[in-house]
């Protein structure tokens, strides 16, 4: 689960430039094809990126659209009761971290989501990658 990274928005260029299928090249994909020459059909692999997507609100006005927990990813993984998650999210926050009060909403808001996703009936293992980091002057948060 994750942003735009997640989902593909950055990987290499897919195959077909006139119909390209961002999420052909994303790290779940590459993910899904490692697991499956090691270990066959053993694992299952979706990918739940949402380009855009944040964690915090930081009082931004597309809350509703934009916010993890609201997109149709979170819903169909939520449905779908994984037993394991690597979320990648944070990217699109890390810009408003201007002080000790947003990092901390910041924790707060990532714990919550963590919460929430261990609270799914399927009880899942959660991974945690660090989000790419952007320099801003608080960056030591």
């Amino acid at each position: 689960m994750g942003d735009s990274i997640t989902y593909g928005t950055i990987a290499d260029s897919p195959t077909k430039p006139d119909n390209p299928d961002l999420s052909a090249t994303s790290y779940p994909t590459k993910l899904a094809e490692k697991l499956k020459t090691r270990y066959g059909d053993k694992f299952q692999v979706t990918n739940y990126g949402h380009a855009g997507a944040y964690i915090a609100d930081f009082e931004r006005t597309n809350a509703s659209t934009l916010r993890y927990c609201n997109t149709d990813e979170y819903i169909s993984l939520r449905k779908d009761k994984p037993e394991i998650v690597v979320m990648m999210l944070g990217t699109n926050d890390i810009g408003y971290i201007n002080d000790g009060e947003a990092c901390k909403e910041l924790q707060n808001a990532y714990s919550d989501l963590i919460a929430d996703i261990k609270s799914i009936e399927s009880n899942p293992v959660v991974f945690v990658c660090t989000p790419i980091v952007r320099i801003t002057s608080y960056s030591a948060y």
